[in-house]
């Protein structure tokens, strides 16, 4: 699988468990990040690669630290695809 769609999909796996964990809808989410909701769905399933003013906007929304959520991509990827 391409690395790049791959890590679109586990960053969706990451964002919707998050937002799971903080026990709100994808339209909550979607109106405190200011982006619609469509939007959310497609990120959460992988279907795209959200812009990085977007991934702050949820950082923010979500109360998160993106880059522990990249730390724990490159893990999975590394694991699927070792050198």
């Amino acid at each position: 699988m391409d690395t790049n769609v791959e890590f679109n999909r586990l960053f969706g796996k990451y964002i919707k468990y998050i937002r799971q964990e903080h026990g709100i809808t994808q339209l909550i989410l979607a109106e405190r990040a200011s982006v619609s909701t469509n939007s959310i769905g497609e990120i959460e399933r992988g279907e795209t690669e959200p812009k990085n003013y977007t991934i702050f906007k949820l950082e923010q929304a979500l109360n998160m630290n993106v880059h522990e959520i990249y730390k724990k991509i490159k893990i999975e990827i590394d694991q699927q695809h070792p050198e």
